[in-house]
């Protein structure tokens, strides 16, 4: 099953950021968390589905979704962590407690509106539960670009299909 999603792809700058930050949550807090590569890291604005194979109709739908979205810069503060229950292994994410506008709109654009919005970054899995915690310093992600990418499970990478910038 080849999973498709929008998301946003940090700068490597920002990336390394967030793994640097993830690895001390990790060891500070004692969370044994299998923690996501750097390169790996994105924040998903719209989970399109998982089907069998490519399917250039889903592709070609997202795109045209994609082309109709207003497309405004922002800038996203990341300032805690914690991680969501799960019945087995617990997402360990970054948030930010102000979600700017253009995001918003960005997501409501693109996403399923059935469903409360979070944007995060998932850097791990944990069997240990954190709450709510502040971040031992903000991280700041400009996003000028959002992207249509898509993973196969025994793929360890995600491939971008289509690029969008944000003005």
């Amino acid at each position: 099953m080849r999973s498709y999603f929008f998301a946003l792809f940090p700068p490597a700058r920002v990336r390394d950021q967030i793994a640097e930050i993830a690895s001390a949550l990790n060891q500070q807090h004692h969370l044994k968390a299998r923690l996501i590569r750097a390169d790996n890291l994105h924040l998903t604005l719209a989970f399109l589905g998982r089907v069998k194979g490519h399917d250039p109709e889903l592709v070609k739908s997202a795109v045209a979704s994609g082309d109709r979205a207003q497309k405004h810069a922002f800038e996203l503060t990341l300032d805690h962590a914690q991680t969501f229950d799960r019945r087995s292994e617990h997402p360990l994410v970054m948030l930010c407690s102000e979600i700017p506008s253009a995001l918003r709109s960005l997501h409501a654009a693109l996403g399923d509106l059935d469903r409360e919005y979070r944007p995060h970054f998932t850097i791990g899995y944990t069997r240990e539960r954190l709450p709510k915690t502040k971040l031992p310093r903000q991280v700041v992600m400009p996003a000028p670009a959002f992207a249509l990418a898509t993973r196969q499970p025994e793929m360890r990478d995600y491939t971008q299909l289509h690029n969008w910038t944000l003005d």
